[in-house]
């Protein structure tokens, strides 16, 4: 993968802060743990964002136990607890949200744009969807 497709900073920011502020998820709107280019992240964030979603303390122990609890290994204690050490501000927060997002929307088009087994009409239809997905975030697209 284009490693200008992805940001791993970003992604380790915004999942270190919400660990160490559950609060902090409000300047995450929907971020998705599908948005996520690191499995680690990813699956992090799942593990966040449903602890949070249930009322429960989304923090390094409140994570590590969900990932027992889930039989998920791998995710060194250690790691996880190194994220919440940044502090970032609401701001930069918003911009890592976005640019992760738009990370995200550039890696499934690059996808759909080489995966060889769709016709250039199944591509152009997958392209249109998926811009419209994008446009719905923002308001933008014309109301039919």
């Amino acid at each position: 993968m284009n490693s200008a497709l992805h940001s791993v900073g970003r992604e380790a920011a915004i999942v270190g802060e919400v660990l160490r502020d559950n609060g902090a998820i409000a300047y995450c709107g929907d971020l998705a743990h599908t948005e996520f280019y690191d499995h680690q992240h990813a699956l992090v964030w799942r593990i966040i964002t449903a602890l949070v979603a249930a009322g429960e303390a989304a923090d390094v122990v409140g994570v590590l136990d969900a990932l027992k609890r889930e039989h998920i290994e791998g995710i060194d204690p250690l790691w996880l607890d190194s994220l919440t050490k940044d502090v970032i501000s609401a701001k930069a927060m918003k911009g890592h949200v976005a640019r992760v997002r738009e990370l995200a929307t550039l890696r499934s088009m690059a996808a759909i744009i080489e995966n060889p087994a769709l016709s250039l009409s199944e591509k152009t239809e997958a392209i249109a969807a998926l811009s419209h997905t994008v446009l719905s975030r923002f308001e933008l697209v014309p109301v039919a």
